[in-house]
């Protein structure tokens, strides 16, 4: 599958520049997921091989993981590709219902040609379809899905949540976020900059790790201010056909006008806030002054400051002097707010299997 969607990485680029607006480098960026993502948990499945102990003598027991069944993928309209195939490829034996957002029609069309084209891939492994909150429902209320794996709103999630009561599913869930950016006063303020302005503009905004929250400390606040100003000043926003252009347009006109929130809340959308702290522990607890809880970014040359404030964050990820560093052998995912469970390392496994218990007694030998 990983090479069928190399083979067709041209045709899923221009899709994504066309329908989901961003700028060929971010489509870049998404796609560039894929291939490792499907490469790393086919071998990861095979790494599943339970364990097993003698307790007490005279009596064996181990643990199998076993396939839940159906699992349902909910994937979002901002990272159809990356963000569908992250939920899909761990999906270890399970047969999948993917539903994929409406917004995104033609990019869903394009990925379950690639998906079809997969040689051995059994008809009726993976199954797709298009929708919205209502078609979304079908499989979380569906008693014959016991799984879900959902990337999405908060608010969306808890609903979800509610639902799902009923049946006790094995629910992932990764929600939103108001990443901060915490930069001290020794900082590469250059480097902090530049990264800020890249973490608001990749998919304008539309991003669950979106740089949302620039933290600066007081001593290089009006000098980080000013670089701020220039940088976005230069940024070119403009249509994602345009090679000129950084930053490409929001999903749709119904989102460019729900983009208006406050400091508190997920806007989803190209708007950065800016703080000024004046101490360590100032900056930890404005860091944490939200619900959310997926990400964070620290900026400084301490290393021992960067690893107190990163002990201190109630984030899922933390990056220290660098944003957006995501590998398929480590896990994401959120506190509280942030969703439950986790999207990659070995971890992801543990939402698509059941684990069984099965002890033998066959005794000890005479000697």
């Amino acid at each position: 599958m990983a090479a069928r969607f190399e083979a067709r990485k041209e045709d899923l680029l221009e899709v994504l520049m066309t329908e989901n607006g961003k700028v060929r480098a971010h489509a870049e960026v998404e796609f560039g997921f894929v291939p490792d993502t499907l490469r790393f948990n086919a071998a990861l499945a095979l790494t599943e091989s339970g364990h097993v102990s003698s307790v007490e003598a005279g009596v064996l027991d181990w643990v199998i993981g076993q396939p839940m069944g159906v699992a349902g993928i909910i994937a979002p309209w901002n990272s159809p590709i990356a963000l569908g195939i992250r939920s899909l490829a761990p999906a270890a034996g399970c047969t999948v219902a993917f539903h994929l957002p409406w917004q995104t029609a033609h990019t869903n069309s394009l990925i379950a040609e690639v998906v079809s084209e997969t040689e051995d891939l059994p008809r009726g492994v993976v199954n797709f379809f298009n929708g919205g909150t209502e078609t979304g429902q079908v499989l979380v209320k569906s008693p014959d899905v016991p799984s879900i794996s959902f990337t999405g709103s908060t608010a969306t999630g808890r609903v979800i949540s509610e639902q799902e009561a009923e049946h006790l599913k094995r629910f992932a869930l990764e929600l939103g976020s108001k990443t901060p950016l915490v930069v001290f006063d020794d900082a590469d303020l250059g480097e902090a900059v530049e990264k800020a302005v890249l973490a608001l503009a990749v998919f304008a905004g539309q991003f669950c790790m979106t740089g949302s929250r620039l933290l600066v400390q007081s001593g290089v606040a009006d000098e980080v201010r000013s670089r701020l100003k220039d940088a976005l000043e230069a940024l070119v926003v403009g249509p994602a056909s345009d090679p000129d252009s950084q930053m490409g347009p929001v999903i749709d006109q119904a989102n460019a006008d729900r983009i208006d929130g406050v400091v508190q809340q997920e806007i989803f959308g190209p708007v950065l806030t800016m703080e000024v702290f004046d101490t360590e522990e100032q900056a930890v607890q404005m860091s944490n002054a939200t619900e959310y809880r997926l990400a964070a970014s620290i900026w400084t040359r301490d290393v021992d400051r960067a690893l107190r404030v990163a002990e201190a964050i109630d984030a899922g990820t933390i990056w220290i002097n660098d944003r957006a560093a995501l590998y398929d052998q480590f896990e994401e995912g959120g506190f509280k707010a942030s969703g439950t469970g986790r999207m990659r390392g070995s971890a992801v496994l543990d939402d698509f299997l059941e684990l069984t218990h099965i002890s033998i007694k066959p005794g000890v030998t005479g000697r």
